[in-house]
């Protein structure tokens, strides 16, 4: 007998719609996974993704990620130092 984990999500987008999501993939090791949602094309836009090195003392930063182990994290800073 084999077991199957079930996640269930929900994606809520900007507009405040919310979709049932079905993890298709994740790496533990790296605290990422992929959802696949069913949402209109147009209600979905590719973000970005820039170069550390591009960045500027004051830009705003989106960060996704779960940082010492908090849940549901996405956040936005304003970048205040570069080493």
């Amino acid at each position: 007998m084999r077991l199957q984990l079930i996640v269930l999500c929900r994606v809520t987008l900007a507009d405040q719609s919310v979709y049932e999501a079905q993890v298709v993939g994740f790496d533990q090791d790296k605290d990422v996974a992929v959802l696949r949602i069913k949402a209109p094309k147009d209600k979905l836009r590719p973000i970005p993704v820039g170069v550390s090195a591009d960045l500027l003392v004051g830009q705003k930063v989106y960060a996704i990620g779960n940082p010492v182990s908090a849940n549901n994290t996405f956040l936005l800073v304003v970048l205040l130092i570069i080493q």
